[in-house]
């Protein structure tokens, strides 16, 4: 806010439309999984990711920054549900087991990026702390494509 000149109410509106576009995005993911698949919507997802980073870091203007933040709660949105999902894919037997796994791994991760996100703020700025959150979705993105399923063999 204070690097960019947003009025102290943006976070607000950021988080209302973010969160909006999220809800919206959660309860398409059925449809998007049936239409594209798991992996492709994992994929797409990444690449979302990745742009949405790359625009956040680069807001301007309060109209930039509610369309960054709808931008943020569709890649959110689909990347919690189809996260899960993929997660619990792996566990048909346990369902809950995988969730568990899947919110710790979540919970665990953001303790650790939460002293990450002070140290690049202290030393750089926070637009560099958003563009580290970029190259790692670039990381996710490579390790997905390795992971990538094996294409069928036509019988």
């Amino acid at each position: 806010m204070q690097e960019v000149g947003l009025p102290g109410s943006a976070p607000g509106f950021a988080f209302s439309v973010k969160t909006f576009v999220e809800v919206f995005a959660i309860f398409s993911t059925p449809w998007v999984i049936a239409r594209i698949g798991m992996w492709r919507a994992l994929l797409a997802v990444t690449g979302l990711a990745i742009v949405t980073i790359q625009l956040l870091a680069m807001v301007q203007s309060f109209g930039q920054m509610l369309a960054a933040a709808a931008l943020e709660g569709l890649y959110y949105g689909f990347y919690a549900s189809l996260g899960i999902s993929y997660v619990q894919s792996f566990a048909k037997a346990m369902p809950a087991r995988a969730t568990a796994l899947y919110w710790n791994t979540l919970m665990v991760s953001g303790v650790m990026a939460g002293p990450a996100v002070g140290l690049i703020a202290q030393a750089y700025d926070f637009q560099t702390v958003i563009r580290s959150a970029s190259v790692m979705a670039v990381v996710a993105g490579a390790v997905l494509m390795a992971g990538r399923p094996p294409r069928r063999q036509p019988v």
